[in-house]
């Protein structure tokens, strides 16, 4: 537990530090008592109504916090304990994404149409602006941090994926990624879990691995066809496994796709070590008729099972080793366009274009 100057430092930065240190003495029983609290709690199942069509949102690390753009120039902030809270103010134009950092200290949100993606100092519940990162000029839809927090890739409709240092707000480098038509959902790009490689798709059926140490861009190759540079279906999402275990991508056609991930050594006399893993493709899971292109897929803390969804409002629970499908979550009324599990695994959220959040306990579904 942070000492509760930290809070008092944050949340009253005005104050000088006699008083900051006063403040805190006083209200330290309050904080560590609501830090217990929100802790032991577990968040609770139901609906939270939004203005607006949720497009993204992310949990605190602590699991204390729910983060979600409002689709206008503020970010809502809902507590699990004391529910919503003032909302974040500082955009320009309407928010559409957000993302806290693996370690929880920073907290990105982005604009679409001016192309901002500002960043927060996070410490216990509080957000304090810190830098404004320029990454596009338009339609910025998606961010992503780096496992080590230093770097964020971000990408939108103009067909440039950026990534930007955190420490000095520079521009890092960029690549060019062939627009892909599809939902604005779809999230196509994810750093690897050692943050020294992007996969991105390109195309529609071509998946990237792009070195950022020294630039080298290598093609991931399917199962049937080692010399072809083409998946064969049209990809919609794609993200790595928490314990490197998996890179998955999800297709147009209900499947979703395992390349297993083995470390190179560094006295490995061969071109993989520059990417840091071999790939090699594993299996592919189908998940069934009545079910279309897997737009979205979130794997839980412990890697042992993945939520999805299509571009409907149903989402589905998969087995990762066994590849079945252990559960479906229904009660969105519109296409479901984010989803977010807490840290602890307890529970998911799904933010859909039905303007509401729903919150699931993942113990009720047998995970």
């Amino acid at each position: 537990e942070l000492p509760a100057s930290v809070y008092i430092a944050h949340i009253f930065p005005c104050l000088d530090r006699k008083s900051q240190d006063a403040l805190a003495e006083a209200s330290r029983d309050v904080f560590l008592a609501r830090s217990r609290l929100a802790s032991s709690m577990t968040w609770p199942s139901g609906c939270i109504k939004i203005g607006r069509p949720v497009m993204s949102l992310t949990f605190s690390k602590d699991n204390q916090s729910l983060i979600v753009p409002s689709g206008r120039k503020q970010v809502h902030v809902f507590d699990k304990v004391q529910g919503e809270m003032p909302k974040l103010a500082g955009h320009t134009r309407p928010v559409v994404a957000a993302k806290y950092s693996p370690d929880g200290t920073m907290l990105a949100t982005a604009g679409r149409s001016d192309g901002i993606i500002r960043l927060w100092h996070s410490v216990g519940g509080s957000h304090t602006r810190f830098r404004v990162l320029q990454v596009h000029h338009s339609n910025l839809r998606h961010i992503c941090w780096s496992p080590n927090n230093d770097k964020i890739a971000s990408w939108g409709g103009n067909g440039i994926l950026c990534i930007s240092n955190v420490s000095n707000g520079q521009m890092f480098s960029t690549h060019w990624k062939t627009r892909l038509e599809v939902s604005g959902c779809n999230e196509t790009v994810a750093f690897s879990p050692n943050g020294q490689q992007v996969a991105f798709a390109q195309n529609s059926e071509v998946v990237r691995l792009w070195n950022l140490h020294n630039g080298a861009v290598r093609t991931l190759r399917d199962s049937g066809d080692h010399t072809r540079s083409y998946l064969g279906d049209y990809i919609t999402s794609l993200t790595y496994c928490p314990n490197e275990h998996y890179l998955v991508v999800g297709c147009h056609v209900a499947t979703i796709k395992f390349w297993r991930l083995t470390p190179v050594s560094s006295d490995e006399d061969n071109d993989d070590y520059t990417f840091s893993y071999y790939y090699e493709f594993e299996k592919v899971v189908h998940l069934g008729t009545g079910w279309s292109a897997v737009t979205l897929i979130q794997f839980t803390p412990d890697s042992r099972y993945i939520a999805c969804t299509n571009y409907g409002s149903q989402i589905r629970l998969v087995h990762v080793e066994t590849g079945t499908v252990v559960s479906s979550l229904c009660s969105h009324t519109g296409r479901i366009e984010a989803l977010c599990f807490t840290h602890d695994g307890k529970t998911l959220a799904s933010g859909s274009c039905d303007r509401s959040v729903h919150l699931w306990n993942m113990s009720a579904h047998g995970i």
